[in-house]
Formats: structure tokens, sequence, C-alpha cells
């Protein structure tokens, strides 16, 4: 059965699409990446967002055929419309895994697929299984420390503008503070690199606090530097905003710490998955010195999803759509 893969053209909600379909020994033969608003945006962009909504629901549905007996992975808003106007026309002769909770239509799946961090008080209708997503898909394993008078490469990974934390708060002046401190020791590589989100105050503060540290500042736009920075690293320090971000870096299996952060917004679902990833030890806390001789658990969620959406795929197969049965 052919796989497409529809959603929100966002890093994180791809990202998750593409991990399942990895997980399920899938190339997608079709990636529909359709834009819509972020939940940082400012209330008129979301509100105009909200707006252009149908017009792009209409223009992916034109701009592709119908997925008829096709496994069709979803994720994000944007993605919604079109599973419900093939679902309206094609009833149950394709299949659909939603990755996270459908804002509009949950009876729009076949199957939910939540990360672990959405499960508790989840009261929608279908199947609550992991992905990756949520958090990671190494099998589990131990760190330990460096090899005496050998240098660690450490990748900091800054983010930017987000619901939860706020950048302009004392914490995060604290952290860039507390990294400066940590460039003493001679036995730590540090390269730093920015994100899309950075905000210009944010990059001023960094350059002004680490400027003669010997910190490396990896440039936005230099992607071969972050590249290579990301294939050599055995240890990363990333900001708590973003979800992919963090899942990435445990998904390396190396020891991966997250910052401390001023929070603006307490109860959002980038704070609870921060919390639970601490709390599993999938991560740690950021302290300096770096307690690098603890384990941190990792654990492959991403093979449970997949085997779960192969049984639902099973059944879904057998079943008889009118006078059909699909095959």
């Amino acid at each position: 059965m052919p796989v497409w893969i529809v959603s929100t053209a966002k890093t994180g909600h791809l990202n998750q699409c593409r991990a399942l379909a990895a997980e399920l020994g899938k190339d997608p033969a079709r990636i529909i990446a359709i834009p819509g608003p972020s939940g940082a945006d400012g209330f008129a962009r979301r509100l105009i967002g909200r707006l252009l909504d149908p017009v792009r629901t209409g223009l992916a549905l034109l701009s592709h055929p119908l997925p008829k007996d096709t496994l069709v992975i979803a994720s994000g808003r944007a993605s919604e419309g079109v599973c419900v106007v093939w679902r309206m026309l094609l009833g149950r002769r394709f299949f659909v895994v939603y990755v996270g909770v459908p804002k509009t239509d949950s009876a729009l799946a076949d199957v939910l697929v939540h990360g672990d961090h959405r499960i508790s008080g989840l009261d929608k209708p279908g199947i609550h299984v992991p992905t990756r997503g949520a958090m990671v898909t190494e099998p589990a394993r131990s760190h330990t420390a460096s090899e005496p008078g050998k240098v660690r490469n450490i990748l900091v990974l800054i983010g930017g503008k987000n619901l939860t934390y706020d950048y302009d708060g004392p914490k995060f002046r604290g952290f860039i503070n507390q990294l400066a401190k940590l460039a003493e020791d001679k036995t730590l590589a540090l390269r730093l690199a920015v994100s899309r989100r950075t905000q210009p105050a944010t990059y001023d503060l960094i350059s002004s606090v680490l400027k003669g540290s010997g910190i490396a500042i990896i440039e936005l736009a230099d992607r071969e530097g972050f590249a290579a920075a990301r294939r050599t690293a055995d240890t990363f320090i990333v900001c708590p905003d973003s979800i992919t971000m963090i899942s990435e870096c445990c998904a390396e299996a190396v020891p991966t710490f997250i910052p401390d952060i001023d929070v603006k917004r307490p109860s959002t679902e980038n704070l609870r998955f921060v919390a639970k990833v601490l709390a599993e030890r999938h991560a740690l806390s950021f302290t300096a010195p770096l307690p690098l001789a603890q384990t941190v658990r990792i654990e492959n969620q991403a093979r449970r999803a997949a085997a779960a959406v192969r049984d639902h795929i099973k059944a879904w197969r057998s079943t008889p759509v009118g006078s059909e049965r699909v095959t």
C-alpha cells in the first residue's frame, strides 16, 4: 500500500509523519505540506491564517488525486480539512493515521497516534499509542564521562520566541553567563547555533556575553557548519522551547541537557513535554559543571506505534466496505 504524508508545513509535524513512515518501512510516495499559522504568531496573523485555511485546503485538494487504497499519515490542523473531504468522497477506501489530537473532527482518522506527553487525560476516541515526535527512537543505553584528556564536543541549540518561554527574562541571561563560565574548561569545545526564531535582541545578548569566550557561534545561514557541528557533537545543550529540537537531540543517544528558562505561560503542551522528558531522564537539567557521567534513558516508542498501526491496517483490509472488500 502506498503511503502519503499530508501535514501542516512545520518541521515538527513533518518529522513525526516521516519517522512513523520510516518505522513502517515505507518511503512516502507523496508529501503534501500545507502552510498554516504558528501558535507564536500574534492574534492578527493567526486570524488571517485561519481565514485562509479553506483556500489552502482547496488548493491542496485540487493539486492532488484522491488517495484510494492508500495509507495517509496526517498531522497538524492544516491537514484536517483535506482528510475530512477525502473521507466524505472515499469513505473507508483509504486509511488515515493522524499524529496528534485533531482540532476539528476526530472521526477523520482510523488511528490516532499520540505522544506520551499527550496521553494523560485524553477523552478522544481512537487508539492512543506513542510516536517518535514525542520522545526518541534509539534503544536504551548509558552515557559515560569522556576519556581522560579527550575533548568533548558540545553543541548548544538556541531557540526563540514561542508561547511558553521568555528569552528576555533573567534565567536566560544567567544560562548564557553559565555557558561562558563552562567554556573555561579546556576539555570542552563549545559551539552554539541559533535558529530562525532567535530574536535580534537575543542574538545581541549572546554575542556580547560570549565575546572572547572561545565559543563559536554558528550563524543561521551556515547550514554546512551546523550539519558538521551536529555530526561531531557528543553532547547537546538544547533550549526547552522546541519539542522537535529536544526530540532529535535525544534521538542521537548522547547526553542532552535542558536549561531552565523563565516561563510566561505555565499550562502548555511544550512545558508538559519538557517536564516529562526530564522526569523520565531522557535528558537532564543543565547545570554547570555538567554531570556528564550520569545515565540518560532512551526508549524506542516509534516502533511500538508502527506495530499498532500495522495491526489496525490488517483489520481494516479484512473489513467489508459496502459490497466490496478492501485489498
